[in-house]
């Protein structure tokens, strides 16, 4: 199982700040090892994916784009494991800010992402 690098977690959301706020980065190095080392000791892939996509966008271990890069993250992890999030950019949006503002919990995030992925495997199935 390939899981997200620091180094690939970090250039990821370099070129994020570099679109989105000019190239201003920051990065709480030991919280972003913490959250990935949290990720790689799931049991079973949901729980990897919701783990990045959760605790990047509450604990915001970046300057910036910490939503987009906690998406993106748990995106990249499933498609490693020919699994994909589908669902409208608007969609995205409302439940990456609902995370962040505390109306959507841990478990209610792994519920939305259950829901919107689709792949060739049943996530049921997929161990890590």
């Amino acid at each position: 199982m390939e899981y997200i690098s620091f180094e690939s977690a970090m250039r990821l959301n370099k070129k994020l700040n570099e679109l989105v706020h000019k190239g201003q980065n920051f990065v709480h190095k030991k919280l972003l090892k913490e959250i990935l080392a949290d990720a790689e000791s799931k049991e079973d892939a949901l729980d990897t994916a919701t783990t990045y996509y959760y605790r990047i966008n509450r604990e915001h271990p970046f300057y910036g784009a910490n939503k987009r890069s906690g998406f993106l993250l748990a995106d990249l992890f499933l498609q490693n494991i020919g699994m994909v999030l589908d669902w409208p950019a608007e969609d995205a949006y409302q439940v990456a800010k609902g995370v962040r503002e505390g109306r959507i919990s841990y478990e209610e995030l792994k519920h939305i992402l259950k829901a919107h992925m689709i792949g060739k495997k049943s996530i049921e199935k997929i161990k890590v």
